[in-house]
Order: structure tokens, then C-alpha cells, then sequence
């Protein structure tokens, strides 16, 4: 049986489904679950993908920052098996599903799940490396702080102006 797993990502929770596909081609719905999007709700996450990851599929949305910690995550704890990860612009994911049907947690992480057991709709989203957040922090704060020595410069400028 191969699995299918959509989780939806919020900043407070993340709702999981895991589908089945039998060889047949039918699909039955597995599990379902909401666990806390913090350190120990991501670790419950993987506890409860141990048994399923090495033939599923992760589908996630990305949304926002929230997807970043949870997909770097899973990346880690998950490398040595045979398992794929993938995190989709949620523009692209909606596109792919032709009706919706009422919009939840729960209904998009159903959605996601069942769209993974075919994975040539899929076209996976750029995640960056720890490392590349890390540039990019650095790049912002060193933008700041230039800006804000320009900032200095030119009310100490104005002020030497002013008293001639």
C-alpha cells in the first residue's frame, strides 16, 4: 500500500491526513490528526509519520514561514529512508483540485493527502537551507544598519548645517 500524507500548516496547528491507495487504484482515507505547531508537536509528527514514511508521500502547502521549520524537520529526521518530501506553493496545489468542497483545516489536509498518491501533478516549491535563512538575516540586518548609519549621518549633517 502506498500513503499519501497532507499536512497543513498554520502557526498554531497543523492538521494531518494519511490516505492509502491499494494496488487496485482505490483510495481509502487512513488518519487523521491536529498537532500543535511547536518543538514537541513536530516531534509527535514524526513519531506518528515513523510508520507510514518509508512509502509515502508528504504534501505540504507552502505557507508562509510556518512550513519552513516542519519541512526542514521531516528532511532531517526522515534523509535515510526512501521517502518524499515536497512543500507546494498553495496557488499551485488549488489549481490541481478541481472542487474544493468546503474549505478547513482538515478538508486541506485531506485534499493535500490524496493529491500526493500522484505524484506527476506535483511540482515541488524552493525551500531554502538553514543556511540560506541565515544569509538572508545577515543581508537584512547589515541593509538596516546601513541605512540606519545614513540615517545618523544626514541629522548630523542637518545639525551642523543648522548651527553653521
Amino acid at each position: 500500500m502506498a500513503f499519501g500524507v497532507g499536512l497543513d500548516i498554520h502557526k498554531n496547528s497543523i492538521a494531518t491526513c494519511v490516505n492509502g491507495q491499494l494496488s487496485s487504484g482505490e483510495i481509502l482515507e487512513y488518519k487523521e490528526h491536529t498537532f500543535r505547531n511547536n518543538y514537541p508537536g513536530v516531534n509527535e509528527l514524526c513519531g506518528f509519520l515513523r510508520k507510514f514514511i518509508a512509502k509515502a508521500t508528504v504534501l505540504m502547502e507552502c505557507t508562509g514561514v510556518y512550513h519552513v521549520a516542519v519541512y526542514q524537520t521531516l528532511t532531517e529526521r526522515f534523509t535515510s529512508r526512501n521517502r518524499c518530501i515536497i512543500a507546494m506553493n498553495p496557488l499551485l496545489v488549488h489549481r490541481k483540485i478541481a472542487d474544493l468542497g468546503t474549505k478547513t483545516d482538515r478538508a486541506d489536509a485531506r485534499t493535500l493527502s490524496i493529491l500526493a498518491l500522484y505524484g506527476k501533478l506535483l511540482r515541488p516549491s524552493y525551500v531554502g537551507t538553514s543556511e540560506f535563512f541565515a544569509t538572508r538575516d545577515l543581508m537584512r540586518s547589515y541593509h538596516k544598519a546601513k541605512s540606519r548609519c545614513t540615517q545618523f549621518k544626514n541629522r548630523l549633517h542637518r545639525n551642523l548645517h543648522l548651527a553653521n
